[in-house]
């Protein structure tokens, strides 16, 4: 992973629900922000194991690459 500037939204719940997590990242969000997207791929970070938590208390942040 390259180094950069990136914004990071903490999704905390099932995986189900990252699709609306990046819609509005990318929907409303970016739009509205002061940033233009970068041209680096984003990426999650797992915080916790689904293996050891129940759904509801999963934890991931989400990167994504601005200019």
């Amino acid at each position: 992973i390259e180094g950069g500037k990136y914004a990071m939204f903490l999704h905390k719940g099932p995986y189900s629900g990252f699709q609306e997590l990046y819609d509005y990242i990318y929907g409303i969000w970016l739009p509205e922000s002061e940033y233009e997207l970068g041209d680096l791929p984003c990426f999650e970070k797992y915080l916790n194991s689904p293996d050891k938590n129940k759904p509801e208390n999963l934890k991931t942040e989400v990167y994504i690459p601005l200019q």
